[in-house]
């Protein structure tokens, strides 16, 4: 195995997830990595309000993830072919986050205030109505950390390689990439993160972007 797991999107959740499991005491026979590479990745499936969530619902974003996609891509992964049985919208709305997720331990890791100050607010959402079914529904899957890697307790993300985040502006995962950042920062782990302006979800596979380029080079360094 190499010594570095990378993946982007929904590859940089699974990197994420895999090296969690790698790092387990409970896997003392495996291999353990050295370096993470993380691509916009999608870190949680806690909440969806953060500024990123919000502002880029439907067509104000420039490429083709926008909020309503990304949280239809986690309810189908949660779900599989039941996922219409939750609303997006819901999610969206909040409508899942009841008293005990707000005052759980995890609530702390989707902060606000661990997003440079520029980001924050970008965006209100109303307070609706809690659905207590649907919070129940979800709290198995959502809260795991093998769903959302960002939920891993502090023993496990301490022990987490060096860590390469890449994020993009125009993107509703965006904040995932600045709320991992922090916490493995808070945590003693070495984390290199590069956010480019600009830029939408996807662009570093579109060869023809000069920044698509950059991206790959200064990962390719980093790795070196």
């Amino acid at each position: 195995m190499n010594d570095f797991f990378s993946g982007d999107s929904a590859g940089g959740n699974l990197a994420a997830a895999v090296t969690h499991l790698l790092s387990s005491p409970h896997s003392p026979d495996l291999p353990k990595l050295k370096v993470q590479v993380l691509i916009y990745p999608a870190m949680q499936a806690f909440q969806f309000q953060s500024p990123a969530y919000i502002k880029y619902t439907g067509s104000s974003v420039p490429s083709l993830l926008n909020s309503e996609r990304m949280l239809e891509f986690w309810l189908r992964y949660a779900f599989g072919h039941d996922f219409t049985k939750v609303n997006h919208m819901d999610l969206l709305s909040g409508k899942h986050l009841t008293a005990d997720w707000l005052e759980s331990k995890e609530a702390r890791y989707v902060d606000s205030k661990n997003l440079p100050p520029k980001f924050r607010g970008d965006s209100t959402v109303p307070n609706e109505v809690k659905n207590d079914t649907l919070s129940r529904l979800l709290k198995p899957v959502f809260l795991d950390h093998r769903f959302s890697p960002l939920l891993a307790d502090d023993e496990t993300t301490r022990k987490s390689p060096n860590t390469y985040i890449l994020t993009a502006e125009f993107d509703p995962l965006r904040d995932d990439g600045f709320y991992l950042a922090a916490r493995l920062r808070e945590l003693g782990v070495r984390v290199e993160h590069r956010h480019y302006t600009g830029m939408d979800h996807g662009f570093v596979s579109i060869s023809l972007y000069k920044n698509s380029m950059n991206a790959v080079g200064e990962i390719c360094d980093y790795l070196h």
